[in-house]
């Protein structure tokens, strides 16, 4: 991974199922799967970012890794061992929060999350979404 730490991969891996209730429905092999490909597209996202954004982004990430800091900010202990209604929770406080920093917090991990997952073509269905126009597609890609 080019900028994801292993400890941001667990935040990403626990509340990916959370943020994306679609992943709920699928077999434990493809959920894993799509789990590990939304993970690679926040990296990318992330890595693509400019260099003040990306410093944001790792202090906002580097808080929620420090285990006492995490608990006392979301609750959670380990991101592995909090339940969905746990990781919910925390994600619904920070982003109906009314301190700037924690809304901020709670919608950019949100966003990340839905936005690298329905860019997976497999997903493109359950959006409603019929894929790029073939011609567009070849036209841009050639």
């Amino acid at each position: 991974l080019a900028f994801l730490l292993p400890a941001d991969v667990e935040l990403f891996n626990a509340i990916a199922p959370v943020v994306v209730l679609d992943l709920t429905t699928l077999d434990p092999a493809e959920r894993e799967r799509r789990t590990r490909v939304t993970v690679a597209n926040v990296d990318a996202t992330c890595a693509a970012l400019d260099a003040h954004s990306r410093a944001e982004l790792r202090k906002l990430f580097d808080l929620l890794a420090i285990g006492p800091l995490r608990y006392v900010l979301t609750g959670v202990g380990a991101w592995n061992e909090a339940g969905p209604g746990k990781l919910a929770a925390f994600l619904e406080r920070w982003r109906g929060s009314s301190l700037a920093t924690l809304n901020s917090g709670g919608n950019v991990l949100v966003r990340l999350v839905a936005g690298s997952y329905y860019v997976i073509p497999e997903t493109f269905a359950a959006v409603g979404y019929p894929g790029p126009l073939a011609a567009m597609y070849q036209a841009v890609n050639a």
